[in-house]
Parts: C-alpha cells; sequence; structure tokens
C-alpha cells in the first residue's frame, strides 16, 4: 500500500499535467491513455510495460530514465527503477477502478 500511495504523489506531481484522471491531454493523442480498456488494447497492462514507457518515453512523452539528448548530453533519470514501479503500479491499481 505504501508504494501505492507513493506512486500517487509521483503522478500527481510529476503525470497528472497530461495525464488527469487516467486521460491523455495530447490533442491528436486518440484513444491512447490511461484507462483499462486503452492499456489492455496497447499492451501496457502490466507494470513493466508501464515502467518502461515512463522510462523511455513514446512519442510526444518525455522519458523520465535516463537518456541521452541529441546534443549528446547525458541526461539524469528524474524517477529511481522503485519510483516508476511505483508510479505503475498506482496507473494499473486507478485504471482497473476506472479512475
Amino acid at each position: 500500500m505504501a508504494s501505492t500511495i507513493d506512486g500517487a504523489k509521483k503522478f500527481e506531481t510529476s503525470c497528472a499535467g497530461c495525464h488527469v484522471g487516467g486521460g491523455n491531454a495530447i490533442p491528436f493523442a486518440g484513444d491512447k491513455n490511461l484507462k483499462s480498456a486503452a492499456l489492455q488494447k496497447y499492451g501496457y497492462n502490466d507494470v513493466e510495460s508501464i515502467v518502461a514507457i515512463i522510462k523511455n518515453g513514446k512519442g510526444s512523452m518525455i522519458p523520465y530514465g535516463e537518456f541521452v539528448s541529441q546534443k549528446g548530453n547525458i541526461i539524469p533519470a528524474r524517477f529511481t527503477d522503485a519510483e516508476m514501479k511505483d508510479i505503475a503500479e498506482f496507473v494499473l491499481e486507478k485504471a482497473e477502478a476506472d479512475w
């Protein structure tokens, strides 16, 4: 339970700007959101796959793990692996409850 609370806090401060209520603020994202049906449809229905997208980013979503910028600079991770796992568990819990 503590990890879900920690994940909720991290989600609120870093993810909810685009994904409030499990939605997606990007206009061209279509049905790609954090609702259960979309997670199932696009294969992000487990902790590992959600951690991967948090860590590496996708499309217009920035990576939250360490990455190399276009200029070749190493950008440090914004979250630890454990924090990304906490966020992923929170997202799955909320998706199952229909946000």
